[in-house]
């Protein structure tokens, strides 16, 4: 007696696996949207933060404080416009 499978087994087989498949894609692709959704806000509130806490420490100062100036003054991570581009958050210049 031979060994194998049918070939109406592995038609089955590929079948729900390709239903597997079209169940999990998208749950997938909304939770990693949803994360950098989250990360892009936690990078724009950190910025928010130091922007506020730049301009309490230098009061005197009016002019605009942008990015670099936070990076520079030890306000913000050097890794900070990497991870903000990566997201696509919008954090330029304190206002």
């Amino acid at each position: 007696m031979k060994r194998g499978f049918t070939l109406i087994e592995l038609l089955a087989v590929i079948a729900l696996l390709g239903i597997i498949i079209l169940v999990a894609v998208p749950s997938l692709i909304k939770s990693n949207e949803a994360s950098k959704n989250n990360q892009k806000e936690e990078l724009e509130k950190d910025f928010e933060l130091a922007c506020e806490s730049y301009k309490a420490a230098h009061k005197d100062i009016s002019s605009v404080v942008n990015v670099n100036s936070l990076i520079k003054e030890g306000y913000l991570d050097s890794k900070f416009v990497e991870n903000c581009n990566a997201v696509g958050c919008n954090a330029n210049n304190c206002s």
